[in-house]
């Protein structure tokens, strides 16, 4: 099991195993015997390397705060395969993402509301397109900036024709 400590100004990665009933943490492929005593509700005594640290655990939602030094350490545990799972979707929630939003039905163009640049907010009214003597307002999927707005008013267009190209910023 890997243990993922990480602070403001650095992030730490032990494994831990079991040995003669002790565990062992393994950093940077050195292996580290500690002995662990709790003082109180939310006090310990940690002896590292014949090095003695109070902390202070406090757990909260997800994960466990160490307070140490006056340094902050969120622990978390988690397998190999969760911590990639967890980093894969980080890594594609921050990628830009852009998208085209697309006629759901073919119509006539009665509105534009937005131009190139502009930012909109989840939800915020793009354009009215409207077919069978129906308004449909098309709102922004999430958060996002306009690159282009491919119609204009007045403009028949068909089901799946591209209206707005957008870019996240969620």
């Amino acid at each position: 099991m890997k243990i993922f400590a990480t602070s403001k100004s650095r992030d730490l990665i032990f494994e831990s195993q079991s040995e003669n009933g002790k565990v062992v943490l393994t950093k940077d492929n050195r292996q580290v015997q500690y002995d662990l005593v709790k003082l109180g509700p939310d006090r310990y005594s940690l002896l590292v390397d014949h090095k003695s640290y109070l902390f202070r655990m406090v757990p909260n939602d997800q994960d466990v705060e160490i307070h140490l030094n006056g340094e902050i350490f969120r622990i978390r545990v988690e397998d190999e395969r969760l911590r990639a799972l967890n980093e894969l979707v980080k890594l594609t929630q921050s990628q830009i993402r852009e998208m085209d939003i697309k006629a759901p039905i073919p119509g006539l163009v009665v509105k534009v509301s937005v131009k190139p640049g502009d930012a909109v907010r989840k939800d915020d009214g793009l354009l009215v397109l409207e077919a069978m003597k129906m308004e449909n307002v098309i709102k922004a999927p999430h958060d996002a900036e306009v690159l282009e707005v491919a119609v204009r008013e007045r403009e028949s267009v068909t089901k799946g024709q591209v209206l707005i190209h957008l870019k996240s910023t969620d």
